[in-house]
């Protein structure tokens, strides 16, 4: 029998709930998340409590803060124009989250800027202040996992 390794990509069903219970996330009916471990897709506790487990198994992972601390420093205001183009800022809403493209740090390897998904918290004359945080950055959750398939 096959069993999760470190380097496998597993098709699973998955919720993610908060402390209290409240659906985060969750795959729709038969929808299957394909997720790769080892190259960081699913916070560490996560991957490891997958590892050597087989289809069929069901991993209940209870994590505090795996998505990280927020960081206060990581709400910015991005100026009104970077949404022109796109034209989405009329349907934007505090709450919203939505698709950015960031310009790779000095020292990064690649040139292309990476998308990542920010929080829009306001909408001013200014522009949209956003959050970089991570959606869930600071939040106690709950992983419940089906492990469905196992690609290696």
């Amino acid at each position: 029998m096959s069993t999760v390794k470190n380097d496998s990509t597993l098709a699973i069903r998955y919720r993610l709930l908060d402390a209290e219970g409240t659906v985060l996330e969750t795959t729709e009916g038969d929808e299957l998340e394909v997720v790769e471990l080892g190259i960081g897709e699913l916070p560490d506790v996560v991957e490891e409590a997958l590892i050597g487990r087989a289809v069929g198994d069901d991993v209940r992972v209870e994590a505090s803060e795996p998505f990280g601390a927020a960081d206060p420093n990581a709400i910015v205001s991005i100026p009104r124009d970077a949404f022109a183009e796109a034209g989405e800022i009329e349907d934007l809403e505090p709450g919203d989250v939505v698709p950015i493209l960031l310009a790779p740090e000095e020292g990064d390897d690649s040139d292309e800027p990476e998308e990542v998904e920010v929080v829009v918290r306001e909408i001013n004359e200014d522009g949209v202040v956003v959050d970089l945080n991570h959606p869930f950055a600071g939040l106690d959750v709950v992983f419940e996992i089906h492990v469905v398939e196992i690609r290696d």
